[in-house]
């Protein structure tokens, strides 16, 4: 198909639908539609409307663009955002030149910076997750769901949007396990998770669920104020007051019961491909970014060699 008078705002709408024919999940495809969006009002500003006109010239002009981008709180974007948002941009030319929309793919030598390793940035001890979980008895039975909602995430070390999406009936509570139905790249998996979270589970559903049920509800597990599932937003929301209340100056809020999970389960002689299955890691050197967290090894050897070590002593 001949690309020429294909507006680049018609060419974002046409992959977004390969997209969604291709089966990509819908957070997904409204991460794409974001990113792409904006490289379309860059598109715009500078004059250029058919997406045959655009060059790699061009598209270096909108990585420098991305540099100069201030987000709401007057942060520059960090490496990991314009990552993401070039991958898209690279991903959606290369997909068009496929599907023959474009003779030539201006992308094709359009290089993205490198993933950044990053370490996570809050571990939870012992005393602040204990000092967490003793803020929820201050709130009735809203604190008891709210116990049970960061215990699943301790316990299990799922995504938010994981546990927003749990059903009634995806927890066994004889057998100690959980399924975690359409996570991250719409995989299925069975995770186990602690005999004291089975009984707690079981205690909400018998005392506290049927008090915030609705017709409304469905077979959600979790149900907000309002008899409602959870959306991602209100449990990350949820999570931070905790923290907060609780005195603990971390930075996140679900993701830290996550971070706190896969450290102490490393720290305690689990493998590290069993960390990888707990948590739904696709590939293992996301999981082991955990090893230079909690390297006990190397603080031994440390304390055992270095002068400066042994000379403190």
């Amino acid at each position: 198909m001949n690309s020429q008078y294909l507006k680049v705002t018609n060419a974002v709408a046409l992959y977004l639908e390969d997209c969604l024919a291709r089966e990509q999940s819908f957070r997904t495809i409204e991460g794409k539609s974001s990113t792409l969006n904006q490289f379309v009002r860059y598109c715009d500003s500078n004059g250029i409307s058919d997406i045959s006109l655009i060059t790699l010239s061009q598209l270096e002009g909108y990585r420098r663009f991305l540099i100069k981008q201030v987000k709401p709180n007057g942060e520059m974007l960090d490496i990991s955002t314009r990552r993401n948002k070039l991958t898209h941009v690279r991903v959606f030319f290369r997909r068009l030149y496929e599907l023959e929309y474009l003779e030539n793919n201006p992308a094709d030598k359009f290089l993205v910076p490198k993933r950044p390793r990053r370490l996570p940035e809050g571990i939870l001890s012992p005393e602040e997750l204990e000092a967490i979980f003793q803020q929820t008895e201050l709130y009735g039975p809203k604190g008891v769901r709210d116990k049970v909602v960061l215990e699943m995430y301790y316990a299990s070390g799922m995504r938010r949007a994981e546990l927003a999406g749990l059903a009634v009936f995806d927890v066994d509570t004889v057998k100690d396990l959980v399924r975690i139905r359409n996570g991250k790249g719409r995989k299925d998996r069975i995770v186990p998770i602690a005999k004291r979270t089975s009984e707690m589970v079981t205690c909400y559903l018998n005392t506290i669920r049927p008090k915030l049920s609705s017709i409304a509800s469905g077979d959600t597990l979790f149900l907000n104020d309002r008899s409602t599932p959870f959306t991602p937003q209100q449990l990350s929301s949820l999570v931070r007051k905790y923290v907060t209340y609780a005195g603990v100056r971390r930075k996140g809020a679900c993701n830290l019961y996550r971070h706190t999970a896969a450290t102490q389960m490393l720290e305690n002689g689990a493998d590290i491909r069993i960390i990888q299955e707990q948590l739904g890691h696709a590939d293992i050197s996301t999981t082991q970014v955990y090893t230079h967290v909690t390297n006990k090894q190397l603080v031994e050897t440390y304390q055992r060699t270095h002068p400066a070590a042994l000379n403190g002593k």
